[in-house]
């Protein structure tokens, strides 16, 4: 009889330990209410899937509504084509005045556009219990594939000015994302913010379709720069998560004479699978 009483206590005690234990990881398991997404085309979820939305609505196949579904999170979307640190520091920051550029390497980025959204960054920033950031893309090379268009009929010109223009996009990049992430925090303490890494998205872009040299692979060094600057040398680095994503896959790139600017530029995007391996990176650091 004691020793059914001591393994009954035993059970009960063990019971009671699982239950406990189980109860305690169940309230460390943070739950996010709301996800608020901030970036440029890569998150919109533009190119060879999505050629018309270029922003502020939902896309299904893109990283931020794979997240936002994996944790039963309402998603507001507010990410943008065009988008560099510029415009999204003017999106939340009515002070900073950007430069030349703001709002002009986007597509349909109107002034009553801007107007409407500038109030619902700052206000969706406020109540959200998860943040992700993926922007920088268009710091590095859209301003540069500017440069090119520009200059047409004079490549020299055109590449040294593109050169100065990637040089500039790094400078001013580092300066934005301090001013970003600052504000984010100054807006709402309390939220989880997840920025999400830079890849090279014209790793895979030849010159030629005979030729074996990829020219893209010279870019790798800026992207490296940027993902750096995220993860361990801005100011803010220990205040949010930084998700790697170098090893995205994106689709297959055509030869630069071949194909020229535009079909390239649209290409560098992630495939669906790209998009299902960025969200995995962002559900494991949340974990």
């Amino acid at each position: 009889m004691k020793h059914t009483k001591k393994l009954i206590a035993l059970i009960t005690t063990l019971v009671l330990l699982l239950t406990t234990a189980t109860l305690t990881s169940q309230a460390k398991t943070p739950q996010y209410k709301k996800h608020v997404s901030f970036g440029d085309s890569v998150a919109v979820g533009f190119g060879p899937y999505n050629y018309t939305n270029r922003g502020f609505s939902r896309v299904d196949f893109a990283f931020p509504a794979l997240v936002s579904d994996s944790l039963n999170a309402e998603l507001v979307p507010l990410s943008r084509t065009g988008f560099r640190t510029q415009e999204l520091r003017a999106m939340l920051d009515d002070t900073y005045k950007g430069d030349d550029y703001l709002f002009k390497l986007g597509k349909d980025l109107t002034p009553e556009l801007i107007s409407k959204y500038k109030p619902i960054f700052k206000q969706q920033a406020q109540q959200a219990d998860l943040i992700t950031i993926q922007i920088g893309m268009n710091d590095a090379f859209a301003l540069a594939k500017r440069k090119f268009e520009e200059n047409p009929n004079n490549t020299p010109l055109a590449v040294a000015e593109a050169i100065d223009a990637m040089w500039y996009g790094y400078t001013n990049f580092r300066e934005n994302w301090d001013a970003i992430t600052g504000k984010l925090l100054q807006l709402n303490p309390n939220a989880k913010i997840i920025v999400v890494g830079m890849y090279n998205p014209i790793k895979e872009i030849k010159l030629t379709d005979i030729n074996l040299i990829k020219l893209g692979q010279a870019a790798d060094a800026i992207t490296l720069a940027y993902n750096t600057y995220m993860q361990s040398q801005s100011k803010h680095a220990d205040d949010y998560t930084y998700v790697d994503i170098s090893d995205v896959e994106l689709f297959t790139q055509p030869a630069l004479l071949t194909s020229g600017l535009d079909t390239t530029t649209i290409d560098v995007h992630p495939t669906k699978n790209g998009h299902k391996y960025i969200a995995q990176q962002i559900l494991k650091a949340l974990n």
